[in-house]
């Protein structure tokens, strides 16, 4: 899929490389020459498409209907056992109440997220 154009280039700038014995100025200039060469051979091959503009990210990001300041609440309490268990040494005494106080928020946020996903959804569906 490589054109004879685009490896005679490449040979090219290879050939000249081993010839000047890779002084630093002239590897700035092949760098640019095949950053160059690279970029023409894929304009060839690819098509260019528009990208959203960072606007059209925000609309991803909504909100969920059935986040509550409940689950917040749960979800930061959730978040700092598991921080503080991750950064628990596997030699500390303490690990074993870390661990169990990690899997009880755990399970908490997610018993209070499943339920709150389920309501809302039966509500959606009546």
């Amino acid at each position: 899929m490589i054109s004879e154009e685009a490896l005679a280039n490449s040979s090219n700038l290879i050939s000249k490389l081993l010839d000047e014995k890779l002084a630093q100025e002239c590897m700035g200039k092949a760098y640019d020459e095949i950053i160059t060469l690279y970029h023409t051979e894929m304009s060839k091959f690819l098509k260019e498409i528009e990208v959203a503009p960072s606007s059209a990210k925000s609309v991803r990001f909504t909100k969920r209907p059935y986040w509550t300041e409940e689950l917040s609440i749960s979800w930061k309490q959730y978040y700092e056992a598991e921080r503080v268990y991750l950064n628990t040494k596997a030699d500390d005494p303490n690990l074993v109440n870390v661990r169990t106080k990690f899997r009880e928020t755990h399970n908490s946020f997610t018993k209070l997220y499943k339920k709150n996903r389920r309501a809302h959804c039966w509500i959606g569906e009546m």
